[in-house]
């Protein structure tokens, strides 16, 4: 598996058909093989106390990402206080991967602008979420890959001091950067 030092962290690159994607689509499938493998390639980054954010999923609740959040979490706690924030929240949404697929499938690239327009279905905190709670603390958003940055720019938006918790990075992700 290739990997990438990017903002001083390393993740793997994200290419179709390979091993990085055969876990990256274990995982979205919910299978356990999977979920652990990632989470413990991520744990080898997570080398302090924090707090980390799964990022939501297309169907408006952190699925997957909250599985292998809870999996880095029991991997660490005899050297980390983890502590998993489920504070994101979305509606509903045809997912990222569909809406892109979409776009190329009329034979066309995607532009700058047509990144920035893709939903994320109203990406928010949940309500009950006091962000003073993470003040001055380490928080990493975790998420499986990014593609175009756009989940992540938008995590950022509402939590700007926190950091990539990612698995992967597409290649697209740095053309287009």
């Amino acid at each position: 598996m290739e990997k990438i030092k990017y903002e001083n962290r390393i993740f793997y690159v994200y290419e179709h058909n390979g091993k990085v994607a055969k876990i990256c689509h274990g995982v979205k499938d919910h299978k356990e093989k999977y979920i652990k493998k990632m989470a413990k390639l991520l744990s080898k980054t997570v080398n302090e106390d924090c707090f980390i954010i799964p990022i939501p999923q297309h169907s408006g609740k952190a699925e997957y990402t909250l599985e292998t959040a809870l999996k880095i979490k029991e991997m660490k706690k005899r050297k980390f206080n983890i502590e998993i924030l489920d504070v994101l929240e979305c509606d509903p949404h045809i997912s990222l991967y569909d809406q892109k697929k979409a776009i190329k499938e009329k034979g066309k690239f995607l532009t700058k602008d047509q990144i920035k327009n893709l939903d994320v279905g109203n990406l928010r905190l949940k309500k009950d979420f006091d962000k003073n709670t993470i003040e001055g603390k380490s928080v990493f958003f975790l998420d499986n890959v990014m593609t175009t940055g756009t989940t992540f720019k938008n995590c950022l938006s509402l939590i700007p001091d926190a950091k990539p918790l990612i698995f992967a990075i597409s290649s697209f992700y740095f053309r287009n950067n």
